[in-house]
């Protein structure tokens, strides 16, 4: 009991630490420990009688007793790992299936093929390789050259189920605290890019899932449960985690674009970006 004890609550100290990317998968990889600890804890504990005490017969029948122990707890409180993945899909199956969506209609429309690694890491939450990767897509916008589509593509699926970044290093309103592309960089991007090409359609599609992030709507804790998890991590995500530089830049994009006449049509049927109360 001692060691199922010990693998249980390890994992779950390491699984809630930001960027936990099942490193030390015990079972797998040190399986050997689940068979040493016991035996040591074991005959340590039968150390000191046996100083006192002729427990021969005993330290027999309590083995055993131990072992029927065992058996019987695995039997009546094992955890159903088909039961835990279902109900884990469950809850994020809206990103699952925008995600799927989005990947399908890249290869058909445009002859993208995602490795299944990327498609893998996308479907994660709060782990190292995800974390990794919202940074090295914002980190693509950055430089003087244009971006792929691919890479812009993976900024509008990002966006849209609102995946953790890095830790926040600055204030809280500071504009260096958001995750993703900034408008200016999509801006800079889309003068890289012909007014019909693909890429641009993609990254004016990346400033639609902005603006609808700014403006997505309040949930109250009673309502919660009759939304799905994304929308509610969306709605956290608006009121706390957006900083007000970050909108006002959005704004001034969101102009600048409506003036000009290769990008209007577009933004003219676009939501106008709510003010915080």
């Amino acid at each position: 009991m001692i060691i199922s004890r010990f693998g249980s609550i390890l994992p779950i100290v390491l699984f809630g630490t930001p960027g936990y990317d099942n490193h030390l998968n015990l079972y797998e990889e040190y399986w050997i420990l689940f068979v040493l600890i016991p035996i040591v804890v074991f005959m340590q504990s039968w150390f000191t009688v046996r100083l006192v005490y002729q427990a021969g017969r005993w330290i027999f029948s309590t083995f055993l007793l131990c072992m029927l122990t065992a058996f019987v707890l695995q039997l009546t409180t094992t955890v159903s790992q088909e039961k835990l993945n279902l109900a884990y899909h469950q809850r994020f199956e809206r990103d699952y299936n925008y995600i799927d969506q989005e990947i399908r209609i890249a290869k058909e429309k445009y002859g993208i093929d995602y490795s299944e690694q990327t498609v893998e890491i996308l479907k994660k939450q709060v782990t190292e390789s995800s974390v990794k990767q919202v940074e090295s897509v914002k980190k693509a916008f950055f430089g003087d050259r244009p971006v792929t589509l691919d890479t812009i593509i993976l900024q509008k699926i990002i966006i849209r189920n609102y995946k953790e970044g890095g830790r926040y290093y600055y204030k809280r309103n500071a504009i260096e605290n958001w995750r993703y592309a900034l408008p200016i960089d999509i801006l800079k991007q889309l003068s890289y890019f012909d007014q019909n090409a693909k890429e641009t359609k993609e990254l004016l599609e990346v400033l639609k899932e902005m603006i609808d992030l700014v403006n997505t709507p309040e949930i109250h804790w009673q309502e919660y449960q009759n939304f799905t998890e994304t929308e509610r991590r969306r709605s956290l995500g608006a009121r706390y985690n957006i900083p007000d530089p970050l909108i006002e830049q959005l704004k001034k994009v969101q102009t600048r674009l409506l003036e000009d006449d290769l990008y209007s049509d577009f933004f003219k049927n676009l939501q106008a970006i709510k003010d915080r109360e």
